[in-house]
């Protein structure tokens, strides 16, 4: 029996670099809200990436599939890349007057705390359900082509690489726990259980640095917010959309890489930033 579902090698690539000197902070469609929400993200994610590094270099030490292991090493690196990345971009909104510093510390000890307090498989689970929502937000940015239009060309690359990378690993940690603990209805309550936890400190966390970046913008425009609401809900519903994707983790049996789409997209992905 395989003891990964993930239908090819994973690889990070370290040669992909962005350079954002030219990036305003305001980048997407010239809609500050538009252009924090993305911003909010960028911001998170190396406290999210740590968190799940952390998980699975411990989970690691359990694994004697060699395939697996293979699987968790290009997970870290990719991982890895993303902080790296998404630290220069951070650092460009900090130049530019753009930061939520109080707001990422509070994630990092929410996230410190809960992964102290749980034990091994619960904190496992916390992975899989905060990889999975990271892949519900990854899916249509990279299958859609309106989710990031108008947007800054290099923060654009970002993005997409980035979410590129999020569907291709999406099993990894899946993949583990399986290994590890198994995947009885006991293994699956946990695993959805976590995902109103990692829904609730996800979430959070993106509202809070999203009201700090809103609250130093210099030319805020409140009659831009409603243009939010509707890329969000109506076209091309962005949210809507990564919404219906999360909730297919709570369906009896799911298991990841069930939509044969996501190959194709990963494919089309890899040949649009020309970096596989």
């Amino acid at each position: 029996m395989e003891n990964t579902t993930t239908p090819f090698p994973l690889s990070a690539r370290p040669q992909v670099t962005f350079h954002f000197s030219n990036s305003p902070a305001v980048h997407h469609r010239g809609n500050a809200y538009l252009s924090h929400f993305w911003n909010a993200l960028s911001i998170m994610a190396p406290s999210t990436e740590r968190a799940a590094m952390r998980v699975l270099r411990n989970a690691r030490k359990g694994i004697e599939d060699l395939r697996l292991r293979a699987d968790i090493d290009a997970f870290l690196k990719q991982e890895g890349l993303h902080t790296r990345e998404h630290r220069r971009f951070n650092t460009r909104l900090a130049d530019l007057g753009y930061e939520a510093k109080a707001a990422v510390d509070r994630a990092d000890r929410n996230l410190d705390a809960y992964l102290d307090r749980v034990d091994a498989p619960t904190g496992l689970a916390l992975v899989i359900a905060g990889e999975h929502l990271i892949y519900a937000l990854s899916r249509d940015l990279i299958g859609d082509p309106r989710v990031l239009e108008g947007m800054d060309p290099e923060v654009k690359r970002l993005f997409l690489w980035h979410a590129l990378e999020e569907v291709e690993h999406q099993s990894v940690a899946h993949d583990v726990y399986v290994y590890l603990y198994g995947d009885g209805p006991s293994h699956r309550l946990r695993r959805a259980k976590a995902l109103k936890d990692a829904t609730l400190i996800l979430g959070d966390t993106v509202r809070d640095i999203l009201t700090d970046l809103m609250a130093v913008e210099p030319r805020p425009q409140p009659r831009q917010r409603p243009e939010l609401a509707r890329f969000m809900l109506l076209s091309p519903g962005y949210g809507r959309r990564a919404l219906a994707h999360t909730l297919r983790f709570l369906v009896p049996g799911f298991n990841p890489w069930e939509n044969s789409g996501d190959l194709l997209l990963v494919e089309e992905t890899r040949q649009r930033l020309s970096v596989a």
